[in-house]
């Protein structure tokens, strides 16, 4: 049993084959099997299991652990988000009063200005 790699021109991957030899009876000779085991990572030149056969093993009490949130932090994980969503509303709000305080500071200051400079002239 041999780890292979093959190319596919047609989507530019190198896939990953489990190769292994057997006796075949009726034609008195050896006979490769291969199987697709997942693809080869061009950055770190490794195997990324595809397909059922590939992927990792493991319980759901372990996947669990492996990062999936429980009940308790999934909640505490939502009221962090509700909390932050009250705080970005509030902000909205706070920079749209400030977005037209500032338009209306520069119309009066483009007035004082047009204003000066219609005293300047005569």
């Amino acid at each position: 049993m041999s780890i292979t790699r093959s190319y596919n021109k047609h989507t530019n991957t190198y896939y990953a084959y489990e190769t292994t030899y057997e006796w075949d009876e009726k034609a008195q000779k050896k006979v490769q099997k291969k199987q697709c085991i997942g693809k080869f990572d061009p950055v770190t030149d490794k195997v990324i299991p595809t397909g059922k056969r590939g992927r990792p093993r493991g319980s759901a009490s372990e996947n669990q652990k492996k990062g999936s949130p429980n009940d308790a932090e999934y909640a505490k994980i939502m009221s962090d988000a509700m909390a932050l969503s009250k705080r970005m509303k509030a902000v909205e709000t706070s920079f749209t009063k400030l977005s037209s305080e500032v338009l209306q500071l520069s119309t009066d200051l483009d007035s004082l200005i047009s204003r000066m400079h219609l005293k300047e002239k005569p």
